[in-house]
């Protein structure tokens, strides 16, 4: 009988793996310490529309929306576990500026984003990168947290560095995408 009951232990952590981690990236979640890092290089303003794409538990976004009421708040994330807790995180505080989305960011619609935040690997970063420059017909911010976007050396305007942390670890860079 106990063999039983850790086989289907098993099975069920192996099928709660799969539903997280089989997307682009496994879910990571930013250090709760380095959330105030990441307001201080937002100038965010009322009916500012900031997009969280692999949102996560949404972390992100509900630290922000709390802070920021005025601003719009919309929460991308492919994995429905993932998501489903955003749903109950964003029904709990009763949080009317954040939109929560299950969906596939790279088939998302960015124009309407002014500030776009990920913690992507750094090949989807990349091509994220690709997305933007190729659909954002307006100047927008993008923060993306521990990887560079290489390719868009010419728009990092901000490259946040922990103190006391190595060089390259839990960087929050920041470029402002324009027309060049």
């Amino acid at each position: 009988m106990i063999y039983f009951k850790i086989s289907i232990l098993a099975v069920l952590l192996f099928l709660l793996y799969l539903l997280i981690f089989r997307y682009k990236a496994p879910w990571v979640p930013m250090y709760k310490r380095d959330l105030a890092r990441l307001d201080q290089l937002l100038e965010l303003k009322p009916g500012n529309n900031f997009y969280d794409l692999g949102c996560g538990n949404g972390r992100v976004i509900f630290y922000l929306a709390k802070k920021y009421p005025q601003v719009n708040f919309t929460g991308v994330e492919i994995s429905l576990t993932l998501f489903l807790i955003c749903c109950l995180r964003k029904f709990a505080g009763n949080y009317k500026n954040v939109k929560l989305k299950l969906f596939d960011y790279m088939l998302l619609d960015l124009n309407q984003a002014d500030y776009i935040y990920a913690f992507a690997n750094k090949l989807t970063i990349e091509d994220l990168a690709r997305k933007i420059e190729k659909e954002a017909d307006k100047n927008l911010v993008v923060l993306s947290y521990c990887f560079p976007i290489n390719s868009w050396k010419k728009f990092l305007v901000a490259e946040e560095n922990k103190p006391g942390e190595k060089k390259d670890l839990f960087r929050i860079y920041q470029y402002k995408k324009r027309d060049v």
